[in-house]
């Protein structure tokens, strides 16, 4: 190890330095004023000068060197000691980068006090965190589209084999089938394709003052059909959402229709769905509540997160791709809001909030 080399001996080096100018400086402005400031005391009370002097500059050179002696070695270990905790800390930091950029997401560095080392730990922390929450979900997310995929792109394999094979005659259902799994590939990729546009979409907001009951209204007449099949009723209070807030009316019918979509989809058959708003101080919430069995507590912070279902033994066919509501909490977050679930006495409501004006 080449001490001059490192970072340790030249803040040491610098500090020395500084002490020595000080000591300088000292010596100088003693010599240049003080001894000017002594001499015309002796003039004035009549003392023998370069006896007096000679004692007076030998008394500063001796208390200047015994005064060195002390305080340079006390200010070099006291510098050396500081500076090497200092570096400590930043040597910590250091590795804890390099196993990062290895792929160690898991890697953390101990913080302890307020000062600025202890800031940028906290901030590396952070980040150490941020990139493991997103490897995560890069895998979770590669590990459920093959899955989401295999199930289709399987039967569309064994449907054309089984067709080659002459082992199943071509007929209407057959194609009919190969069909509807055909589509369900579609659908998811169309699905990830919206999820894309939707994390992408805080850079491509049109703002403009739109009423939330508007477009509630638009998208309620949209799901009519659907509703009215499942005999689902519906309710509203849109009074407090007729207000006009700055928000993407594209984006936000999206969230509207996804949230309506899934109150239509896992509300029983004679079931209700009510939606209803509410400012509070951070802005305006619609709500949308429909009856459904409870959500379990531990599933319901993970419902806005990508392939999340509750029923794990559900299929895209049956219970959706599991992005529709990854998509409301994207585009709701462009917004600058936030999204939520609850249960409450056979019901299960979901609600986002956005900032509002004042009433």
């Amino acid at each position: 190890l080449k001490f001059r080399n490192t970072l340790l001996w030249r803040l040491v080096g610098v500090q020395l330095l500084l002490l020595g100018l000080v000591i300088c400086t000292l010596w100088i402005a003693i010599r240049s004023n003080a001894s000017a400031h002594f001499m015309d005391l002796v003039d004035k009370y009549q003392l023998p000068s370069d006896e007096v002097e000679g004692m007076y500059l030998e008394s500063v050179r001796r208390y200047f060197l015994v005064g060195g002696v002390v305080s340079i070695p006390v200010a070099v270990l006291a510098s050396t000691l500081l500076t090497r905790q200092l570096l400590q800390r930043l040597n910590r930091m250091t590795n804890l980068a390099e196993r990062v950029s290895r792929g160690d997401f898991s890697a953390r560095v101990a913080v302890s006090g307020s000062d600025d080392v202890a800031r940028l730990g906290t901030a590396l922390n952070r980040m150490a965190e941020s990139l493991e929450r997103t490897e995560q979900l890069r895998t979770t997310v590669v590990s459920d589209v093959a899955h989401e995929l295999r199930t289709p792109l399987t039967n569309i394999r064994g449907y054309l084999e089984a067709l080659s094979d002459g082992v199943v005659e071509s007929s209407k259902a057959t194609f009919e089938s190969l069909h509807e799994e055909s589509l369900r590939v579609v659908n998811l990729v169309n699905d990830l394709v919206r999820l894309s546009q939707a994390e992408a979409a805080k850079s491509s907001l049109q703002l403009e003052p739109v009423p939330l009951s508007e477009i509630v209204t638009q998208s309620l007449s949209l799901c009519t059909l659907r509703l009215q099949e499942k005999a689902i009723t519906i309710e509203t209070d849109l009074a407090v959402l007729s207000d006009p807030v700055p928000l993407d009316r594209d984006k936000m019918s999206q969230v509207v229709t996804n949230l309506l979509e899934n109150a239509c989809q896992y509300t029983p058959d004679g079931g209700s769905v009510r939606i209803e708003g509410q400012r509070n101080s951070k802005g305006i919430r619609a709500i949308f509540i429909n009856t459904a069995a409870a959500i379990p507590d531990a599933d319901l912070p993970l419902l806005f997160e990508r392939f999340y279902r509750v029923d794990k033994s559900r299929s895209q066919s049956t219970g959706g791709s599991g992005i529709g509501l990854a998509i409301v909490k994207e585009l709701v977050e462009s917004h600058g809001g936030t999204v939520g679930c609850e249960n409450r006495e056979g019901s299960v409501v979901f609600w986002f909030e956005i900032a509002a004006g004042p009433n």
